[in-house]
């Protein structure tokens, strides 16, 4: 019974977290951009932003990479969202293939905050 309590107890006192689903990404405006889909669920009552970066190191050696921003309102469940991610005008276009992406939520309610990194790769693609 004691060890019941101290496991709810636990339970309750962990801290909020979200998590990061990414559903898929696909180059937009022939490589200026790439779209991010993801799911974000999150304790609802939350509110802050996902920030979405993009880095890709193209077979001919050139650099593309971008960042972008969301706000994000936590409801307890999962959301969807599509981000477009634009390369930055230093570097080069996005192109189909292997991309490091690196996600991060930043959320808060009027008590406590939270952070939830998502770093990997995935593969950049071309909608039909």
């Amino acid at each position: 019974m004691i060890g019941a309590a101290l496991a709810t107890a636990a339970l309750l006192l962990a801290p909020p977290t979200a998590t990061i689903d990414v559903l898929w990404t696909t180059i937009a405006a022939r490589g200026a951009a790439v779209d991010v889909a993801f799911g974000v669920s999150c304790p609802a009552g939350f509110t802050g932003t996902v920030t979405v970066s993009v880095a890709q190191a193209r077979d001919d050696g050139l650099q593309a990479h971008g960042t972008a921003v969301t706000d994000l309102a936590c409801v307890g469940s999962a959301l969807l969202y599509t981000q477009r991610v634009t390369a930055t005008v230093t570097g080069a276009p996005f192109e189909r293939g292997k991309a490091t992406l690196a996600m991060q939520v930043v959320a808060c309610d009027e008590t406590e905050c939270f952070s939830t990194p998502l770093n990997g790769t995935t593969r950049i693609t071309k909608l039909p």
